[in-house]
């Protein structure tokens, strides 16, 4: 069910004190360590085909991967939108322009992020789930997401939420990846914080060494440690 009781989130909603450009816009400050975990580019032709690593395009178009890598800088576009560059020859036959999703991390990796997640908390049977409003599948104007009732809102990392609370170990146990994946999400226990900003092709986790460690060394995942004032931003990414 959908939180309602501003008192839930009393210790949460004061923390995001950095700006845009900041983690701490996105996640609360506080927590030893962070990573950024880069989305998957869409596999041309269909999920059977396996989607390239940030680091497959970095290796033909002499791109760094590093924590402030830009998916548009990588590929040498021009402009921020994602749609074109310089890659050529057999990999950009097999990329054909394909971008990692914005503001939505893919099933597989949720479903690796859950998994470890889980079992970096003591309360995986109480998690907090935040959504954005804007997102047109949520459809909350119609209730179709949340019927008969007009959830709360609540402002995390700059953007209007609505927050539900559930059982992220059922996530694991079943396999079965809520859609849209959530934009925010973090433990009772508040031991560890996940964010998925609306705008960013990463999500962004801050917790323990221990979790941050275990994330950047799954081979699954392509997660770099991130410092708490890496920009984020489109113009972030000042090497490639």
């Amino acid at each position: 069910m959908p939180v309602e009781d501003a008192a839930e989130l009393e210790w949460l909603l004061p923390q995001f004190t950095g700006s845009h450009r900041q983690l701490t816009m996105h996640v609360p400050d506080g927590y030893p360590a962070h990573c950024r975990v880069l989305h998957r580019p869409d596999p041309p032709g269909g999920p059977d085909r396996p989607p390239l690593r940030w680091a497959d395009i970095a290796a033909r178009t002499g791109a760094v991967i590093h924590p402030g890598v830009q998916w548009h800088r990588l590929i040498g576009s021009a402009t921020t939108d994602n749609d074109g560059g310089t890659v050529s020859g057999d990999l950009y036959a097999e990329w054909n322009g394909y971008a990692p999703s914005i503001g939505q991390i893919d099933a597989t990796q949720f479903l690796i992020l859950a998994d470890i997640l889980s079992r970096h908390t003591s309360t995986a049977d109480d998690v907090f789930f935040g959504f954005w409003e804007g997102n047109g599948r949520i459809n909350t104007n119609d209730g179709s997401f949340f019927p008969g009732i007009s959830p709360a809102r609540f402002r995390l990392g700059g953007r209007q939420q609505i927050v539900v609370r559930g059982d992220l170990s059922a996530v694991v146990g079943t396999q079965r990846v809520p859609w849209p994946t959530p934009n925010a999400m973090w433990p009772a226990d508040r031991s560890w914080y996940l964010a998925t900003e609306v705008d960013f092709d990463s999500t962004i986790i801050a917790g323990d060494e221990s979790l941050i460690a275990e994330l950047l060394a799954h081979p699954e995942l392509e997660a770099l440690r991130a410092s708490v004032d890496l920009d984020l931003t489109c113009f972030g990414d000042t090497i490639n």
